[in-house]
């Protein structure tokens, strides 16, 4: 009977392990293949693109990245907004880069229906400010030197007077972007921005090998293939799949192994 209880008791012994054990690989799988979220302009479909407003949802959210773009003002101000004038995403007209900070600042932003909202169009500075690490920011240089002399330079001083190298990444189509915001700070996370590797299209990319620099390359997702994302991964790299505002369009991307998707509505990815 003895004997009978000590190989009950290392039974009973060896089935917790065996479920403990199971368990933990089975948390770390779910973990290790968890999908990043990244905020497309904030959460540009819950509230106007680019604004405080749908910065302040993508947080709530706790989405993992905040995705944004920048400009430049006649009188030197970065500004968070995807295109070079304000015609689509306010209610005014002009050229971003021929206005003043205070003519962009007396214009309000428009809603995903095209309707006036409260919201003005942010700095750069105050974004960060909201932020403040809660979550990490991407940011996307739209034009370089070549439009606004020295915005590398002026954004590179921002994140580090703002101590915010840890929480801060920067992506762009242009190379040249790229290069100048390492050399200015190589501990600086980069990634490289991309349509996708169809013949035809006309865009100039380099191997992925050239690019040891960068951390990501998130590129469109109908023209992200399977193939493409095992690649990168060979390289120990990550790839974000752009901009994916469905759920069929969210299950093909994880069917491709991506790391993350880019989205305007975040909360097609809450469980």
């Amino acid at each position: 009977m003895k004997i009978l209880k000590i190989v009950l008791v290392a039974v009973v012994a060896l089935i917790l392990v065996s479920f403990t054990v199971n368990n933990f690989f089975i948390n770390s799988e779910m973990i290790d293949r968890e999908i990043a979220v990244v905020g497309h302009r904030g959460a540009g479909a819950l509230a106007p693109e680019n604004s405080l407003a749908a910065i302040n949802k993508a947080i709530e959210l706790q989405v993992d990245l905040i995705e944004i773009d920048v400009q430049r003002t006649k009188d030197n101000v970065i500004i968070v907004l995807h295109d070079e004038s304000i015609d689509r995403t306010s209610n005014g007209e002009g050229v971003v880069g021929e206005m003043t900070f205070k003519e962009i600042r007396s214009k309000q932003l428009l809603d995903a229906n095209g309707k006036e909202s409260d919201q003005i169009i942010p700095t750069l500075t105050e974004v960060m400010e909201l932020i403040n690490g809660q979550t990490q920011l991407l940011i996307e240089i739209k034009q370089g030197s070549e439009v606004y002399p020295g915005i590398e330079d002026e954004i590179v001083k921002l994140i580090a007077d703002k101590k915010a190298e840890a929480w801060c990444v920067v992506q762009s189509f242009n190379d040249d972007i790229l290069l100048k915001v390492h050399d200015l700070n190589p501990d600086l996370r980069l990634h490289k921005l991309f349509y996708g590797n169809i013949f035809g299209l006309g865009i100039k990319r380099k191997a992925l090998d050239a690019y040891p620099h960068v951390e990501a390359f998130n590129s469109f997702y109908w023209l992200t293939s399977k193939r493409f994302v095992e690649k990168v991964h060979q390289l120990n790299k990550k790839v974000h799949v752009w901009t994916v505002n469905s759920a069929g369009a969210v299950k093909q991307s994880k069917k491709k192994g991506v790391d993350g998707v880019i989205t305007d509505n975040p909360t097609l990815l809450e469980q």
